[in-house]
């Protein structure tokens, strides 16, 4: 394998920066194990901002050298593996998978966008609504951008929106922002969602339906402005209807509801509702979503083929590694730590919550610059401030949702996995360059839809 300059140069600091940690005096409040499972991680936070291996690979050889050198047990290191987090987040894939492989998912889509206006307005608005809906049904935004892309793309080629056009670069964004900009709303919508709320104590835990409501003031703010600006300074220059009959014959296409589709609906339905419910009958999501996945492979909604190849593994070996990290923190009190260290410098803004929100969402800004991981910046930063947010006034859910909610940018192209893939998935009709402007009023949107939440939260109780 041929290593590039930036990926060398990555390697060298990680390791710099692995022994250094490792043999100098442990800092005050660590002991020897926590000095280790800091630099440890800390060595492959670095290889992965450099992008030198896949992040699960990375990850794997963490949580080994983890047991290895004895900072964790080999059982506690892969405890995660058999936790209810992992367990709810690879149930909660099967859905998508088998919304995938009968085509639920395109059909579901192509009958919501063909309820809005066939103009340019009324298609940019489908485009957020399809995703939506399609969120809480598929917890990958790469399985929904991938499925939704092609749908997309064909809407833009019959409205003769020219490619690499400022009107491209709107519906690309209404698109991407519909697949992927909403899965904070959901705490199915990605992993991610899974992560945050494993940093929060259970006495703080949100229930499903209590998630979703506290975040629709943020969607509608931050997802209206960018909608605005779509339709009022990216709108195509000879604008086109789609036929009438556009969105008939593309699902009569399609051919009746195969009674996969229908088996495959029911178990979706049953699941949302089973979670939504949850605090109602007292079963885990985790168990709920296995069972989901159970059904789906007693029905051969999932094949043998599809669980072995549209599985992510690749995100589930990933997602149980970097869990183990809490409980490095936890054992050896690198939370404490580095709560402790935090702490001045979090007190100057902890006082006014509208002055925490924006200094924590340019804080997640700036470290996304240097990962294209999602999940990276979430375990760093949730680690730290969502326990924080009690002692400080603040709910830890609305700490986390500032963290996750400011994920998602893409100022710059690199920074974000997600976003190239739906370029790839719209056989990239659009340029990043004529999206910039929408980008960074997806950023700043992003901030102001929180302050306007934080009085609706205060409201709640989520601020004292």
């Amino acid at each position: 394998m041929k290593l590039s300059t930036k990926k060398i140069i990555g390697i060298v600091i990680a390791f710099a920066a692995l022994l250094v940690l490792w043999f100098i005096t442990p800092f005050q409040g660590l002991d020897t194990m926590g000095m280790h499972g800091l630099a440890l991680f800390v060595w492959a936070v670095v290889l992965m901002s450099f992008q030198v291996f896949a992040d699960h690979i990375i990850f794997l050889i963490y949580a080994c050298l983890i047991a290895f050198f004895g900072v964790l047990s080999f059982s506690e290191t892969f405890s995660a593996f058999s936790g209810a987090s992992w367990w709810t987040v690879f149930g909660a894939l099967s859905i998508g998978v088998a919304m995938g492989e009968t085509g639920l998912l395109k059909r579901i889509s192509l009958k919501i966008m063909s309820w809005l206006p066939h103009n340019y307005p009324g298609q940019v608005a489908a485009q957020f609504i399809a995703g939506y809906v399609t969120t809480p049904l598929i917890p990958s935004g790469i399985i929904r951008s991938t499925i939704i892309g092609p749908v997309t793309g064909e809407i833009m080629d019959n409205m003769n929106i020219e490619r690499n056009s400022k009107a491209s670069a709107g519906m690309f964004i209404a698109y991407y922002l519909g697949t992927t900009g909403l899965t904070c709303a959901f705490i199915n919508g990605s992993s991610t969602g899974y992560l945050i709320d494993s940093y929060i104590e259970d006495q703080y835990k949100l229930s499903y339906l209590g998630w979703v409501v506290r975040c629709i003031p943020w969607a509608i703010v931050t997802m209206g402005l960018v909608y605005l600006a779509i339709i009022l300074f990216f709108k195509p220059e000879n604008p086109k209807f789609l036929p009438k009959t556009y969105y008939t014959e593309k699902i009569s296409e399609m051919g009746p509801m195969s009674k996969k589709e229908k088996i495959t609906a029911v178990i979706a339905v049953i699941t949302l509702m089973a979670w939504i419910t949850q605090k109602m009958h007292g079963v885990s999501s985790a168990l709920i979503a296995v069972m989901a996945m159970a059904a789906y492979l007693f029905t051969g909604c999932i094949d043998n083929q599809a669980l072995r190849n549209k599985m992510n593994w690749q995100l589930m070996i990933f997602y149980g590694c970097i869990l183990n990290f809490g409980t490095v923190c936890s054992t050896h009190g690198i939370d404490k730590w580095l709560s402790g260290l935090l702490q001045p410098v979090v007190a100057p803004f902890s006082g006014n919550v509208f002055i925490f929100c924006i200094v924590l969402c340019l804080a997640v800004y700036a470290v996304r610059f240097l990962f294209c991981s999602w999940v990276a910046p979430v375990t760093i930063l949730g680690m730290i401030f969502i326990p924080m947010g009690p002692s400080i006034g603040i709910h830890p859910w609305v700490v986390g949702f500032m963290v996750f909610s400011c994920i998602d940018i893409f100022v710059l192209r690199y920074q974000n996995f997600p976003y190239i893939t739906a370029y790839a998935a719209t056989d990239n009709r659009s340029t990043h360059t004529k999206a910039i402007p929408l980008a960074v009023l997806r950023a700043f949107s992003g901030i102001l839809g929180l302050l306007i939440s934080i009085p609706i939260w205060g409201l709640m109780g989520m601020i004292w």
